[in-house]
């Protein structure tokens, strides 16, 4: 039974290793998913980097949970009325941000993967200047777990886990 300030997610996933659960629950609160939206993508080092412009992305980002996100009784994560009367293209930047978010609480929570960080942006600072294959999403870098982060699909397709 979820708390009164918990969401609960079942999720299934795909291409990751025989060994990890392929369907779970994930239950998390309202905090953790207001942190997973303002961090997931950023090095902690970038978290706060352009000063006041940062405050103003932390708070709109985390507006976006009392605008479109509700709690069923359950306990499940469901839509608003306005998230559900918005168009198409604020459906999508809304679904990209909450998949985003909901990648993060499920790396930190599933895999025990802290800090995810788009492969893009910060390949460059990398030892080779690329990101990490799909083949070697797979393979470990001495530990069982990846340690550059994960990637949602649209519509619920497989997540890729890249390793360093």
């Amino acid at each position: 039974m979820v708390q009164p300030d918990e969401f609960e997610v079942w999720y299934t996933t795909e291409d990751f290793r025989d060994t990890f659960n392929r369907t779970g629950r994930m239950v998390f609160t309202v905090d953790a998913l207001a942190h997973a939206l303002f961090v997931t993508g950023r090095a902690p080092q970038d978290q706060a980097v352009y000063g006041w412009t940062s405050v103003y992305e932390w708070l709109h980002r985390v507006a976006l949970i009392p605008a479109y996100i509700r709690r069923a009784p359950t306990g499940r994560l469901t839509r608003s009325d306005l998230a559900r009367d918005l168009d198409r293209s604020e459906k999508v930047a809304l679904s990209y941000t909450l998949g985003q978010a909901m990648t993060g609480v499920f790396s930190q929570q599933t895999v025990s993967v802290r800090f995810l960080m788009h492969v893009d942006r910060y390949a460059a600072r990398s030892a080779s200047g690329s990101p990490p294959t799909p083949a070697s999403a797979l393979t470990s870098s001495g530990r069982d777990r990846p340690a550059v982060g994960s990637s949602p699909r649209p519509r619920g397709g497989p997540g890729t886990l890249m390793t360093n």
